[in-house]
């Protein structure tokens, strides 16, 4: 059981809220959280405000627009940076 939960690709959901990794353990990762998230020659990139770095090569036969992808990911994390905004 252990050896498959170490070998399967881990998935990534990117909703507007949060992005959730479906995986064991499952997590939600709020996007005031990042710095960045972005794909760029099919390995998607996503940079924590605390400096983690996590890369992930996409499964082929995936397809996603980069720059539809990178547009959507940047929008939600200046606008989740807005809404965490205190005056």
């Amino acid at each position: 059981i252990l050896y498959n939960l170490v070998v399967q690709k881990i998935e990534f959901i990117f909703g507007k809220l949060c992005v959730l990794k479906k995986n064991f353990p499952k997590k939600e990762f709020p996007w005031h959280g990042f710095t960045n998230v972005m794909i760029k020659d099919n390995i998607l990139t996503m940079d924590f405000k605390n400096n983690k770095l996590l890369q992930q090569e996409l499964l082929p036969g995936q397809d996603i627009s980069e720059k539809d992808f990178n547009h959507f990911a940047r929008t939600q994390i200046i606008s989740s940076a807005d809404d965490n905004y205190e005056v």
